[in-house]
């Protein structure tokens, strides 16, 4: 990485805040996919099993209910990865609440006397 004279390196904590937002959508990801393939869950799962959970026999509309879950996780690691958690909610944001988040913002970033 190359910086210019005006440019400062990353602080710690972003890069931090990164790798914890990566290794959420890799967690999101495999639980995701586990939802949609059973095989998965089952390999995933063994070492709990072999503690002594049970694994039971989900009922037929169960299954279809652990796949759209397993879907919809899916999309929102999509989405997230795609950034449009951050991007989409600002340009839908009702402008009633830009004064509000202003003044919070404030707050949070007051000057020290």
């Amino acid at each position: 990485m190359t910086l210019t004279s005006t440019e400062r390196p990353p602080c710690r904590v972003v890069t931090l805040n990164e790798a914890g937002r990566w290794a959420a959508i890799l967690l999101l990801a495999v639980f995701g996919s586990t939802l949609l393939r059973p095989g998965l869950a089952d390999r995933l799962s063994r070492p709990v099993v072999a503690l002594g959970t049970k694994l039971k026999r989900s009922l037929h509309a169960g299954e279809w209910l652990r796949r759209a879950a397993g879907v919809a996780v899916l999309a929102g690691v999509g989405a997230i990865a795609a950034g449009l958690d951050t991007g989409v909610p600002s340009r839908l944001s009702p402008a009633g609440t830009t004064g509000w988040e202003q003044a919070l913002v404030d707050k949070v970033h007051r000057p020290a006397h």
